[in-house]
């Protein structure tokens, strides 16, 4: 029962309604990311600080700071998961890594700075595919790729949670 709940939803859950306070605003990411976050798992209820609605895309091929590439009507997107219990666990996604890789190699061209002053982030949510992905940028270092890319895997790209507040600019 203990590890059905972390400790702070167990104090969250025994402390009255009127001591109860949630940090609702944020001051670091654009707008339109904040309120994808906010309507995917908030119902509404986080936003942006004032001035978060001004910042814009950093990278000229990129029309806003938040984008989505949707690959669902790719006939072979390479996947591979496998049954673990009652859930699938993701074991890979080589369409994916690839468009992230060339996404990154472009960014790195373009803001070869951001890299410099590690201020780029890959944050994906399942433990393999950051290890898919860091294997192809491993790949392309060796090729003579992405050597303006110096910075540690480990701190470049990780899961969701690994990133949790950490804060960069791309």
């Amino acid at each position: 029962e203990l590890y059905q709940k972390s400790w702070f939803e167990n104090m969250w859950d025994r402390t009255p309604q009127d001591r109860r306070v949630i940090l609702d605003t944020q001051f670091r990411c654009p707008k339109p990311i904040s309120d994808f976050v906010s309507a995917a798992f908030y119902d509404g209820d986080y936003h942006a600080g004032a001035g978060m609605e001004k910042k814009q895309s950093i990278l000229s091929f990129c029309v806003g700071p938040l984008a989505f590439v949707d690959t669902q009507h790719v006939n072979n997107r390479r996947e591979s998961s496998v049954q673990n219990g009652d859930r699938m666990d993701v074991t890979g996604n080589e369409l994916e890594t690839m468009i992230v890789v060339d996404l990154l190699e472009r960014a790195v061209a373009e803001r070869p700075e951001l890299a410099d002053k590690r201020e780029i982030g890959v944050i994906v949510p399942y433990a393999k595919h950051v290890e898919q992905i860091r294997a192809e940028i491993a790949r392309r270092r060796k090729n003579g790729q992405l050597r303006a890319l110096n910075c540690p895997l480990h701190e470049l790209v990780a899961s969701v949670d690994s990133f949790q507040g950490q804060e960069r600019d791309l």
